[in-house]
Parts: C-alpha cells; structure tokens; sequence
C-alpha cells in the first residue's frame, strides 16, 4: 500500500508537468481523475489481479520515472497485443536516454513473453511524446479514443509490432510482382 500511493504521487506530479506543458490547454487534474487517491486505487487494483507489472525507474537512489505495462492477452489481427499503459520521465531527466532505455527494457519484456506487437494511448497534444515513440519505431495506427471520463481529450495509439509473426516473405526474382497496367502503384 505504501508503495502504491507513493507511485500515485509520481505518476500524479508527472501528469501535472506533462499537462501543464501542452501549449493553450488547461486541464483540472482532479476532473481527470488523475489524483493521488484515483491513482493509488488503480494501481493497487491492477498489481492484485496480476494484469500489470508496474516499474520504477531509479539512478542509483533518485527516483527518475516510472512505467506500467498491461499483461492482459488481446488479440488483434491474429497476433498477441500488450500494452504500455504509461511511461513517465521526470522532466529533469528528458534527454538523458532513461525513456529509450525503458522502451528496450518494454521491448524485451514483451516479446519474452510470446507478444507480437505492442501499443501505448497517447494524447493527441502530447507531440513531445509522440515524437519520442515514433523515433523508436511506433506508428499511428488509425485507432483514436478520448480519454476515459473526458471527452475533450482525444488520444491516439501508435503500436509496433515485435515478435517472430512480424517477419516479411522475400520473393525470388522469378516471383516478383508485376503489376497489372489498371493498377495504381
């Protein structure tokens, strides 16, 4: 319970700064159920029902971030699908290579556990955070939502696909394709 509702307040303050940076927009945190006690509530809830692994991010004893990944099986497409519910860096930290470091760590997790592609919901307006994934290989995959209990916050979901059932066929060049002359190349 301690370490619930001290991850809350991290997650919280980081939600605070990510918010407060996004240009024109105002958000009420407690609106968006972002507060400590919603926060403390989920997390205790999702560590009991054994769907999330919730890490924290150190640099020898100072607190750096924090991620939670969702061990729930979805299937899309025929592949198995995780997803990174949340990845935070305390500002002091942007740039010193602790999110491309956990985004491996993600990575590596997922597909030792049998995954094929993962994804992460973010908001519409957090560019910095989409410029982070999409370097690191994640694409917008046409899926938006608003964010749950705020339907003035659109989020979009960037995914990768990871596992063995991502390779391409090669074709030899006696099977190349050549398409008919109506097609559209």
């Amino acid at each position: 319970p301690q370490t619930a509702k001290g991850l809350a307040r991290l997650i919280a303050l980081n939600l605070e700064e990510v918010y407060n940076t996004l240009p024109d927009f105002r958000i009420n945190l407690e609106r968006a159920c972002f507060n400590v006690e919603n926060l403390e509530f989920f997390l205790e809830k999702a560590v009991a029902d054994n769907h999330s692994e919730i890490y924290i991010v150190k640099d020898y004893s100072r607190i750096v971030g924090c991620f939670n990944l969702s061990l729930v099986k979805e299937y899309e497409d025929n592949l198995l699908t995780g997803e990174i519910e949340a990845l935070y860096i305390l500002s002091p930290f942007y740039g010193l290579r602790y999110g491309g470091e956990c985004l491996d760590f993600i990575e590596h997790r997922f597909k030792k556990l049998k995954y094929d592609k993962i994804y992460i919901w973010l908001l519409r307006f957090n560019k910095p955070a989409i410029h982070f994934f999409v370097k690191h290989g994640y694409l917008f995959d046409g899926k938006t939502r608003p964010l749950p209990q705020n339907d003035f916050l659109p989020e979009q979901r960037l995914s990768k696909k990871i596992g063995v059932r991502s390779i391409t066929r090669y074709y030899t060049p006696s099977e190349r394709y050549l398409p008919h002359e109506n097609e559209i190349i």
